[in-house]
């Protein structure tokens, strides 16, 4: 696996998870602080960064970036934003401020990763699925008759992640977006790009509140059935 670049999308909340899903993920897997990580934070201030100095660079909103507070406009932006900033030219993992990590993610990643290549290098890659699926292997494809549910972690080979940024846009532009998580799945599906699943999930949602609006409560199948920690 090519070295990809961690970019989190985060949101203010009255009880923030941001700091322990940095911490989370760096004591499930320590080679993941070797990488450089980026938080995209849905706020002009950086001010609760400070204290990681240069080990985590941050993208605060710029205040003319701030738009509608609906939910789905506001996700798809965050991860568009992900997309944006993180480093061109290298893969890319997208993770959502509210998770928690299985032991040694970042490997198991990697080994679904080498494994996903030998078929081809278009594909994209959920941590995370709200189905019950098994595999013999520690992935499976997204299964086609099913929406792909749960954007918490994407890895994204370095090709597809500048058109999924150009379709994430364009959809911004619409009256009605697409929301975030069906919008990786109909670009892959559109454009050839296997949807990958690890099995079991790489990561788990924990909380109740939404990354995008701290108001709105989680269903009790925003878990994943097949998380293993």
């Amino acid at each position: 696996m090519v070295d990809p670049a961690i970019v989190v999308v985060a949101a203010p909340r009255e009880h923030p998870n941001v700091h322990a899903t940095l911490a989370g993920m760096l004591l499930a897997d320590p080679a993941a602080a070797r990488l450089p990580i980026t938080v995209v934070w849905d706020s002009t201030s950086a001010e609760p960064f400070e204290p990681y100095g240069d080990a985590v660079r941050v993208e605060p909103l710029s205040v003319d970036e701030l738009g509608p507070t609906f939910s789905h406009w506001r996700s798809l932006f965050g991860h568009l934003r992900a997309l944006r900033a993180a480093p061109r030219g290298r893969p890319v993992i997208v993770l959502e401020d509210d998770v928690r990590f299985t032991r040694q993610w970042l490997a198991k990643l990697a080994r679904i990763i080498d494994e996903a290549s030998d078929a081809g290098p278009d594909f994209a890659v959920w941590g995370y699925c709200r189905l019950p699926l098994r595999s013999e292997r520690a992935w499976t494809e997204y299964p086609a008759c099913e929406a792909t549910r749960g954007s918490l972690l994407m890895y994204l080979p370095a090709h597809v992640v500048e058109p999924m940024a150009e379709a994430m846009a364009r959809s911004l532009r619409l009256v009605r977006p697409v929301a975030c998580d069906d919008l990786y799945g109909h670009w892959c599906r559109a454009n050839g790009a296997r949807p990958i699943v690890a099995v079991p999930s790489l990561v788990q949602h924990v909380g109740a509140a939404s990354v995008v609006n701290p108001t709105q409560r989680t269903l009790g199948d925003a878990r994943s059935p097949v998380f293993e920690p």
